[in-house]
């Protein structure tokens, strides 16, 4: 009933807990050009379950081998999977880590590996070739996308589209198109026209 209450944005937190933050102003949007509106009475709020406490006790993973990193790529909390990720990431490669994190993209469809590697500019045209045929769909969906963010065709884009039966891979397929050459872009769109039930999307 708080006509102040201005929720801005929500996530989850290494604890566990869900936080929002309330930019607290009457205003729904800046239509005023006066920069009149409240600087001091925002709040950030913590959501957790009434049994337990929100913890985290991992402490900085900065701080934490790749080895101590990749062993967190199974962890319960999305937020240490995704932030183990950006860590190794953000380091320089070498190459015992690099052939870890291949491993675990090949063999435990690892999306924060395939993350990891991609920021460490390590995911090259051979990689993508094993990886547009991956068992797994998200894998195949990941590096479809990856490959359309760094404008790249790949001659693998064009037949994956032509037998690709999942769903979401080809939602990425058609959207990634756009992001590469034009020739290459159509023969996306042509195959998946063609071989699946998409002609009338």
């Amino acid at each position: 009933s708080d006509r102040w209450f201005r929720p801005v944005y929500s996530g989850v937190g290494p604890d566990g807990g869900i936080y929002i933050a309330d930019w607290y102003d009457t205003r729904l949007s800046h239509v005023s050009p006066t920069d009149d509106w409240h600087k001091e009475s925002g709040r950030v709020y913590r959501l957790r379950p009434d049994d337990k406490s929100a913890k985290y006790t991992l402490g900085d993973l900065h701080e934490k081998t790749d080895d101590e990193l990749l062993s967190l790529f199974s962890h319960k909390n999305k937020w240490v999977r995704r932030r183990c990720s950006l860590e190794l990431g953000w380091r320089d490669a070498n190459e015992t880590t690099t052939q870890k994190l291949q491993v675990l993209v090949s063999k435990q469809a690892s999306l924060e590996a395939l993350w990891a590697l991609t920021q460490q500019g390590e995911l090259n045209s051979e990689l993508a070739k094993t990886w547009l045929a991956h068992d797994s769909a998200d894998i195949r969906r990941w590096i479809v996308r990856l490959l359309g963010d760094r404008h790249e065709s790949h001659p693998r884009l064009a037949e994956l589209a032509s037998r690709e039966q999942d769903l979401q891979v080809r939602s990425q397929l058609a959207a990634s198109a756009k992001r590469i050459s034009a020739k290459a872009g159509l023969a996306v769109v042509n195959n998946l026209l063609l071989s699946a039930d998409d002609s009338r999307d």
